[in-house]
């Protein structure tokens, strides 16, 4: 019905909508080149419609998720030389493609430009925390992590990382304290399944990171008791957790 309604009506003002939607259609159906077929056609025909930017983002989108990093970059940069929220969204990704890319400082420079910008301020402070943590920038992470939080943003992955980087400075009291919050604060999501095991992935990972913080402290009560804990969750890092107890001897 809607490819009929576009032969018949090309130039309708709801053309560019009608191939959008066919667009969305298809990539549900992981028809990803009929799907591209579709948005190049508002890119190539509709150039001052409304759809244009959308048209300009689901490409870019399309193949950045195939993994076709060059061909998203040209969408998502097209797209960044727009002006509106679209094209902040299409900066946004330009950042994470620079990333991907190896281009590090880039990815940061934009990072700071967008982190400006209310739209996107807490998403881009937060994927430059996680950049400085890959760059071994642990202090200014630590400092991007906080007003991470402070904006709203909270999860395990954000607590775990906060306290990982806390640790790297010497901060060990403080990362003592996030890694806890990573294992408690979350323990009760109940959103979906895949949000419960996250939390309990990022809880195991926090008790392996505390115990190990005991033992250089030479706290090996407190350390075993966090084995413990691990063993007591029946994850398939008990094991390792026994075999650690195991080797401490404490009664």
């Amino acid at each position: 019905i809607w490819e009929e309604f576009l032969r018949e009506y090309r130039f309708s003002e709801y053309a560019g909508s009608v191939l959008l939607y066919l667009g969305g259609m298809s990539e549900k159906e992981k028809k990803y080149s009929e799907a591209a077929k579709y948005y190049r056609r508002i890119v190539d025909e509709y150039k001052d419609s409304l759809w244009f930017q959308e048209a300009l983002f689901s490409l870019g989108h399309l193949y950045w998720n195939k993994g076709e990093i060059e061909d998203a970059e040209a969408y998502f940069r097209k797209l960044a030389g727009q002006s509106g929220p679209l094209a902040v969204k299409g900066k946004l990704y330009m950042a994470k493609i620079l990333s991907q890319k190896g281009e590090k400082e880039k990815a940061l420079a934009l990072y700071n430009e967008l982190s400006e910008n209310d739209s996107v301020s807490g998403i881009a402070l937060l994927n430059k925390a996680f950049l400085l943590k890959d760059l071994k920038q642990y202090s200014e992470a630590v400092e991007d992590f906080y007003k991470v939080i402070k904006s709203g943003f909270d999860n395990p992955e954000i607590r775990f990382s906060l306290a990982l980087c806390l640790e790297k400075t010497g901060d060990v009291d403080r990362a003592i304290g996030e890694y806890f919050k990573a294992i408690y604060e979350f323990s009760e999501e109940k959103d979906s399944l895949s949000s419960q095991e996250g939390a309990k992935n990022y809880a195991v990972k926090s008790y392996f990171r505390l115990a190990k913080l005991y033992e250089k402290k030479s706290e090996t009560k407190e350390a075993a008791r966090i084995y413990q804990k691990i063993i007591d969750l029946g994850v398939s890092e008990a094991k390792i957790a026994e075999k650690r107890l195991e080797e401490l001897g404490v009664e």
